[in-house]
């Protein structure tokens, strides 16, 4: 509530001011020398008042002007009347400023006693003062506070104003927020909703579990030195010092992630202290991102779960059906094997091992995707898939194949690598029965933002009849990158090969438009 209970108390500091002020001008002549010195030290006390909020002066200097502000307002209601004294007013701001700085019970009890003292209390000692009611000082000590009245009132607006727009921006952007199921970009568009929150002020959102290679290396520094001091062990909100780049220690609010009773997910650091409305918009935030988190993971059970039910179904009709006809297959071969074994046609003999070896290595193929299948996908480096991939393929001919892979990534999404992994294999069979290149260029490259595949042979290229026979697996490729919102680029000139270029971004497969 910083900012707010300083404003006021300026504010009701300058109007105290303006009634010393006031009633100085207006009695001027009625005062003693005496009553001139009491006028004279509430006028510098309350300059003093307005010197600790612009200087930041120690809490003890302000302790010693409170007891000096109290002191001298007694001997002021006491001189000019008590009941009927024109500062009756001034004291009313007096104990509206202490509300601020000194609250509860104590507060209540210390007004009770201070006010009967200043009204009641026989003082003989103080000299009199009568200062009489004229209409004139009623009409101007009405207009000093009808206006001081406005003035606070307007500020009031203005403030609840300024609040009321950011929590309607907030609310409105966590709605369109929450079709995202990609918390990584949830978490950044909320992030930078935050700073235009807090304007000047750096905001970030971290999560403890974040291991991801790319994130920002100043995220990195504030939660490695958050984990040294256990902060993930249900530490409350509070300021906390975190050293920068260049060593120096800047204050941050620390506004962990959440739920009821159970160990910090993540946190919100906001730069400098955080005033009490400002907390109402981290509360939202926070709450939102943990319910986003529950939405994410629910969605992806339930997909987990339909993929396994579908990858089992397609496993058994494999088994059941291409299986079966592959196994038939290779028996009838087998048969004709035995039946020409007796003739000298080599290159009958030969043709038939070249159909026995195909069936068999298809076979092999389609018996390990039922078990990819059936067991469940695992999500290996796709940089040592694709090289296998290349290896295998390769076998048995004369293409010369070179893979380069440029980047590091320590996890990424299985359906993008699946994607990578189909293109190449894809392009790869496409080369080998179409292309007759002697040289294929294969290069795999990550970036914090996308991944590129990049693969060019030196055969005849795509021809009228080549793109007719081929239509099928371009197609299946140009479809596989669109569902992981990338695309596909294929150039080609005949007989100077072909270059086929997938870029995939890597911001996740949900759609963030």
């Amino acid at each position: 509530m910083g900012n707010l209970v300083r404003d006021i108390n300026a504010i009701i500091i300058i109007f105290r001011l303006s009634v010393c002020l006031f009633i100085f001008l207006f009695y001027v002549n009625s005062f003693s020398t005496y009553g001139l010195l009491l006028i004279f030290f509430a006028l510098v006390l309350n300059v003093s008042y307005l010197s600790t909020f612009v200087f930041n002066l120690k809490v003890q200097f302000t302790q010693l002007l409170i007891g000096l502000d109290l002191m001298i307002t007694f001997f002021l209601i006491v001189k000019t009347g008590q009941i009927e004294s024109p500062f009756i007013i001034y004291l009313l701001a007096t104990l509206g400023l202490l509300y601020f700085l000194f609250r509860g019970l104590q507060y209540y009890l210390f007004s009770l006693v201070y006010v009967l003292a200043c009204i009641k209390l026989p003082v003989g000692f103080v000299p009199r003062l009568e200062l009489p009611y004229t209409v004139p000082f009623k009409v101007g000590l009405l207009a000093l506070s009808f206006f001081s009245l406005t003035f606070v009132g307007n500020y009031l607006f203005k403030s609840f104003k300024f609040w009321y727009f950011h929590l309607l921006l907030i609310n409105r952007s966590v709605a369109k927020l929450d079709s995202i199921f990609d918390l990584g970009v949830v978490t950044l568009r909320l992030e930078k909703l935050l700073q235009r929150v807090f304007q000047s002020r750096k905001v970030c959102i971290c999560w403890f579990n974040d291991i991801t290679e790319n994130r920002e290396w100043e995220k990195s520094l504030f939660i490695n030195e958050l984990l040294k001091k256990d902060f993930h062990k249900k530490e409350k909100r509070k300021e906390v010092l975190l050293t920068n780049h260049i060593g120096q220690q800047d204050l941050f609010y620390f506004f962990p992630i959440n739920q009821l009773g159970k160990t910090n997910q993540g946190f919100i650091l906001v730069e400098k202290s955080v005033h009490w409305y400002e907390l109402i918009y981290l509360n939202i935030s926070s709450n939102f991102l943990i319910s986003q988190k529950k939405k994410i993971a629910l969605k992806n059970e339930i997909t987990n779960s339909l993929k396994e039910e579908v990858r089992k179904k397609l496993a058994q009709d494999l088994h059941d059906g291409v299986a079966q006809q592959l196994f038939f297959l290779s028996t009838k071969v087998f048969q004709l094997k035995q039946v020409t074994s007796f003739t000298e046609s080599v290159q009958l003999n030969e043709l038939i091992n070249q159909m026995e070896t195909q069936i068999q290595q298809s076979n092999r193929e389609v018996r390990e995707h039922i078990r990819f299948l059936m067991e469940g996908k695992e999500n290996h480096n796709i940089f040592d898939a694709i090289e296998n991939l290349i290896n295998k393929r390769k076998q048995g001919t004369s293409l010369n194949v070179s893979f380069t892979k440029k980047g590091r990534v320590i996890e990424e999404s299985l359906e993008i690598n699946e994607t990578l992994y189909r293109i190449a294999e894809e392009a790869i069979n496409n080369i080998l029965k179409h292309a007759n290149a002697k040289n294929v260029n294969v290069v795999l490259e990550v970036t914090p933002i996308q991944w590129t595949l990049k693969i060019v042979d030196d055969g005849i290229g795509i021809c009228e009849t080549t793109e007719k026979k081929s239509s099928l697996g371009l197609n299946g490729m140009r479809e596989r990158v669109k569902n992981v919102y990338g695309q596909v680029m294929l150039r080609s000139k005949q007989n100077q090969g072909t270059e086929v270029i997938a870029i995939i971004p890597r911001i996740g497969v949900e759609e963030i438009g």
